[in-house]
C-alpha cells in the first residue's frame, strides 16, 4: 500500500541518519588514531634511517682510515710488495664503491654518500699512496732492483720508465718492458693511480699537493706524461701565485722568474727538475690536515713557509715545450686520436656518474670525465700544437665531450693517425688503431667501413693477406685437411702463439668474433669459419704457459689458477679490453655450440670461467 510506506519512511529516515551520525563520529576518532601511529611509525622509521646513514658514514670513513694506515706502515719498512697490494686493494675498493654508488641512482632516498664525502674521504689516502709509491720507485731505482731505462741526463734520478722519447704512444701487441714484467713493480698500476690522485686533487683544489705530485711525476718518469701531467702543473702553479699574492706575499723568492727556486731556510736554488733530491716537502704530507684548508692562517712570511713547491711557471713551460721536441708524432697522435674517442664516449654516456647530494643536484663522480659549461671546443683531426700554449684557464686543461654530430672528426684524427703509423712502421697500434677506428664506423652504421678496418686489423695481428679466407695455410694445411677439427687446432695454435703473441692473438680473437657476430650475419659458412678462427686464437693463449694441458677433451674440468704467470693480460684496455674479451667468448661459445663443435669450446669455457671470477 502506497499510504503505508509512505508512513513508515519517517521512520527509516530517521534511523539512518542516526546511524550515518555513529558513523561520522567513528570516523572522526579512527583518523586521528591512525595519524597518531602513522607519525609514530615515521618517526621512527626516521630514527632508523639516521642511525643507519651515521653507521655508514662511520664504516665508509674508518674503511679508508686502515687503508692509509696500511700505506704508511708497509711504505715505513720498505716492504714494497705490501705496498703494492695495499694500494691495488685501494683503488679496487674505491672502485667497488663508485660502482654501488653509481647503481644507487635509480632510488628516488637520499644517500648519505655525497659528492663531497667521497672525494673528500679518499684523497688523503690516495695522496699518501701515490707520494709511497714514489719513494718505492726512487729506492728501488737505488738499490738497483728494478733495470734502468734512460740514465739522469737532466733530471736527478734515472728513470725505470724511459723518456719521453721511448714512448710510442701505446702497448705493443708483443712482451713490453718494463710495464708487462710485474714480479718487482706494476708500473702501470702506478701510473693510473697517481693520474686519479691529481684528479681527485684537481676537483679539491688543492694546488700544492697536486704540484707536489706532479712534480715528482715527472721527474721519475723524465717527464714522459708531461702532456697529460704538465697542464695541471701549471695550473696549480698559477692558483698556488694567486694565493701568494693574495696574501701580500708578492716578495717571495718562488715568484722569481727565473728558473729556479729557493729552498726554505738556506741560500740554495734548486732547478725544479731536480726537486725530489732537494728534499722539500708539503706541509700536508707529515699532517692529516692539508695545507690548503689553513694557508689564509697568517700573513705574507707564513704564506711563504706553506708554500714549498716551485710555483714557477715559466720554467714548467720551458721543461715541457723541450719534452715536446723530443716526442715522436705519431705517439702524440694516436693519443690523441684515443682522448677524441674518450671525450665522444663520455659525451654519448646520458648519465656519467652522479651522486646525490642533500639538495638533490647532481654531481659527476671522480673518475668519470667532468666538462665545463659554455661555448663548443673546436678540435681538429691532427694532434694540436702545444708548443705555444700557456694554460692560463681552466678549459685548457679540462676538456668538453665531443656530441654525436662530430663524430666525422674523430674518424679523420684516426684516419691521420693510421697514416701516421704507417709511416713509422708500428704494425701493432696500427692494428689497435684499425680496430678502434673499425668500432666507430660501426656505431655510425657504417658496417662496409668497419668491415674493411676489422680485416685489415686481422691481417696485420697475423700478417697474412686476406686472413679471414686463408688463415688455415699459415699451418701449412689446407681447408679440406683430413682429421678432427680439435687435432688440426693444435698445430694453428702453435703456429698463432709464434706469429702473433699473446695480445695478438687476443685482439685477433675478438676481432674474429666481432666480424662473425655483426657482419657475416647471411653467409653461415664464413660466419662459423670466423668463429672458429677466433676459438682457436683464443685456445692459443694456453701455449704461452707449460701447466696447462693440450688436448681439448683435458678441459672438461679444468680450472685455471693463473692463466700466464707474471703476466697482467688487461693491464692496457685498448691492447685487450676485458669487456670485450668476455662478450666475444661469450658469443663464440654459443654460436659453436650451435653449430655442434662440442670440443673445440671446452677450452674456451674454462678460459671464460677464468676471466669473470678472477679478473672481472
Amino acid at each position: 500500500d502506497p499510504t503505508n510506506l509512505i508512513e513508515l519512511s519517517p521512520s527509516v529516515t530517521d534511523t539512518d541518519e542516526s546511524s550515518e551520525h555513529s558513523i561520522k563520529l567513528n570516523e572522526k576518532h579512527i583518523p586521528r588514531c591512525q595519524s597518531t601511529s602513522e607519525k609514530r611509525s615515521s618517526a621512527i622509521r626516521e630514527r632508523e634511517r639516521v642511525l643507519a646513514f651515521a653507521a655508514m658514514l662511520d664504516h665508509f670513513s674508518k674503511l679508508f682510515l686502515h687503508f692509509r694506515r696500511a700505506v704508511v706502515i708497509a711504505h715505513r719498512g720498505g716492504h714494497w710488495t705490501l705496498l703494492q697490494n695495499a694500494c691495488q686493494s685501494l683503488w679496487n675498493y674505491t672502485q667497488e664503491i663508485h660502482s654501488i654508488i653509481k647503481n644507487l641512482q635509480s632510488l628516488h632516498g637520499p644517500f648519505p654518500i655525497t659528492r663531497d664525502v667521497f672525494l673528500n674521504t679518499i684523497w688523503l689516502p690516495y695522496y699518501m699512496a701515490s707520494d709511497s709509491l714514489l719513494d718505492m720507485i726512487v729506492d728501488l731505482q737505488s738499490s738497483n732492483s728494478v733495470k734502468i731505462i734512460e740514465a739522469e741526463g737532466d733530471f736527478c734520478v734515472p728513470s725505470c720508465v724511459g723518456g719521453i722519447a721511448d714512448d710510442e704512444g701505446g702497448f705493443n701487441l708483443s712482451f713490453e718492458n718494463p710495464f708487462d714484467d710485474v714480479n718487482v713493480v706494476d708500473l702501470k698500476q702506478i701510473h693510473d693511480l697517481i693520474l686519479r690522485t691529481l684528479e681527485i686533487l684537481f676537483h679539491l683544489k688543492k694546488w700544492e699537493s697536486l704540484a707536489y705530485l706532479a712534480l715528482q711525476f715527472n721527474t721519475i718518469t723524465h717527464e714522459r706524461y708531461t702532456e697529460v701531467v704538465t697542464p695541471l702543473l701549471v695550473f696549480a702553479q698559477r692558483q698556488l701565485q694567486g694565493r701568494m699574492q693574495l696574501l701580500g706575499d708578492s716578495k717571495s723568492p718562488q715568484l722569481d722568474p727565473k728558473p729556479v727556486i729557493h729552498v726554505s731556510g738556506t741560500g740554495n736554488k734548486v732547478p725544479c727538475r731536480h726537486f725530489i733530491a732537494a728534499k722539500l716537502r708539503v706541509v700536508g704530507k707529515h699532517n692529516a690536515r692539508s695545507l690548503d684548508h689553513h694557508h689564509h692562517r697568517t700573513g705574507e712570511n707564513h704564506a711563504r713557509s706553506l708554500v714549498s713547491v716551485p710555483v714557477n711557471v715559466t720554467d714548467s713551460l720551458k721543461c715541457f715545450r723541450e719534452s715536446l721536441e723530443k716526442s715522436k708524432h705519431h705517439s702524440r697522435a694516436l693519443k690523441y686520436s684515443r682522448k677524441l674517442l674518450s671525450l665522444f664516449l663520455a659525451g654519448t654516456q646520458e648519465h656519467f656518474g652522479r651522486l646525490n647530494t642533500p639538495s638533490k643536484t647532481q654531481m659527476s663522480l671522480p673518475g668519470k670525465v667532468g666538462f665545463i659549461m659554455g661555448d663548443e671546443m673546436t678540435y681538429q683531426p691532427e694532434p694540436p700544437d702545444l708548443s705555444e700554449e700557456s694554460f692560463t684557464f681552466l678549459g685548457m686543461v679540462q676538456s668538453k665531450s665531443i656530441p654525436w654530430s662530430k663524430l666525422s672528426v674523430v674518424i679523420s684524427s684516426y684516419e691521420y693517425t693510421l697514416g701516421a703509423l704507417q709511416t713509422n712502421d708500428q704494425r701493432s697500434l696500427r692494428v689497435q688503431a684499425l680496430h678502434e677506428l673499425g668500432n666507430l664506423h660501426f656505431c655510425a652504421g657504417n658496417k662496409r667501413a668497419a668491415f674493411k678496418c676489422w680485416c685489415q686489423g686481422l691481417d696485420g695481428v697475423l700478417n697474412v693477406v686476406d686472413a679471414l679466407h686463408h688463415w688455415h695455410e699459415l699451418a701449412g694445411l689446407s681447408e679440406n685437411a683430413t682429421g678432427s677439427l680439435a687435432e688440426r687446432s693444435q698445430a694453428y695454435c702453435k703456429k698463432f702463439i709464434a706469429r702473433a703473441g699473446i695480445w695478438g692473438c687476443m685482439q685477433g680473437a675478438v676481432l674474429a668474433a666481432k666480424i662473425a657476430q655483426h657482419i657475416l650475419l647471411d653467409d653461415v659458412k664464413l660466419r662459423t669459419k670466423a668463429c672458429i678462427l677466433s676459438a682457436v686464437l683464443f685456445k692459443s693463449l694456453f701455449r704461452a704457459s707449460l701447466p696447462h694441458p693440450t688436448a681439448d677433451c683435458d678441459f672438461t674440468q679444468y680450472e685455471i689458477e693463473e692463466l700466464i704467470p707474471g703476466i697482467d693480460l688487461f693491464v692496457d684496455h685498448y691492447r685487450a679490453d676485458v669487456a670485450a674479451v668476455t662478450a666475444s667468448l661469450s658469443f663464440i661459445l654459443f654460436e659453436l655450440h650451435c653449430c655442434k663443435q662440442n670440443l673445440i669450446i671446452l677450452p674456451l669455457f674454462s678460459l671464460y670461467q677464468y676471466i669473470v671470477s678472477e679478473v672481472c
